[in-house]
């Protein structure tokens, strides 16, 4: 019997066995689920063995097999070894009651058949089908590795960032630039005040976009009039003016003109605020 002739009698084994599980009809179950492990062991009897047309017993075969597999790196050999014995009538009885020695049999066999189906089907499938498979792991796996190499570069050249005060430690100044508009950097109430950010390297700039704050649910904050300074070390190299006119719990951003070279810092200064203060959701740098 070829190796997929095995496998397709494990796997009709393997479905009678389940639907007798699901039945409740566990004796006539353990039956089948044995004649499915043995039909995988048959599947990876080595050729010469399969052919040799009675030489060998069916029993000397699936050791043959047994040895395959654990040239294969079969994931647990003592655990399929344990089970093809309690099947083979060959585990030790010792001096456990025959009930509980069978249901201990039982889940063994059961876990086991799962696992060398499963391995039988990856080992006998087509070198062309595991040529597709590792080609859609691939595209599965390419953006998700071009979505952690873009995180990382972004946490690498994020500038660091420090600001003249907080409201809270929830609303921290690395709350400005961490990509999340949900998040927000708050002054305290009534309170002006400034949030720089330091590039770990001189760059150009050409404009900066300041997503206004609200204050969650409550919306009761927002940033005014603002200024941004772009610094060469410590000389003024660029500024701008704008300013917001009203609280929104709606996304407000401002796009204003920063054009400089060199730049090392950029500070955004609240000069006046709506509601209780001011602060920002996000500063993007362009």
């Amino acid at each position: 019997m070829s190796a997929k002739e095995s496998l397709a009698r494990a796997e009709l084994a393997i479905e009678s066995g389940r639907a007798l599980f699901r039945e409740g009809i566990l004796t006539e179950c353990h039956a089948y689920m044995a004649l499915a492990l043995r039909a995988l062991l048959d599947a990876w009897v080595p050729a010469h063995d399969a052919a040799a047309d009675g030489a060998t017993t069916p029993h000397e075969q699936r050791e043959q097999a047994l040895l395959t597999l654990a040239r294969s790196k079969y994931r647990d050999m003592p655990r399929l070894t344990a089970a093809y014995h309690a099947v083979a009538g060959e585990a030790p009885r010792e001096a456990r009651p025959a009930k509980a020695l069978r249901e201990r049999d039982f889940d063994c066999i059961l876990r086991e058949v799962d696992r060398l189906h499963q391995f039988t089907l990856r080992a006998l499938a087509p070198a062309e089908a595991r040529r597709r498979f590792r080609i859609r792991l691939a595209l599965v796996i390419a953006p998700i590795a071009l979505v952690i190499a873009m995180i990382l570069m972004a946490q690498r050249t994020r500038p660091r960032v420090t600001a003249s005060t907080s409201y809270a430690d929830l609303y921290a100044p690395e709350l400005a630039v961490d990509f999340l508009e949900a998040t927000e950097w708050l002054l305290p109430d009534g309170t002006e005040g400034w949030i720089d950010l330091a590039f770990r390297a001189p760059r150009s700039v050409r404009s900066v976009t300041l997503v206004n704050c609200h204050n969650g649910t409550f919306v009761d904050r927002s940033s005014g009039k603002v200024r941004v300074t772009a610094f060469a070390n410590d000389k003024s190299v660029a500024s701008v003016e704008g300013e917001f006119s009203e609280i929104s719990s709606e996304r407000a951003a401002l796009d204003l003109p920063l054009v400089a070279k060199d730049v090392t810092r950029v500070r955004v200064e609240v000069l006046s605020t709506l509601g209780r203060g001011g602060g920002f959701a996000e500063v993007e740098v362009h």
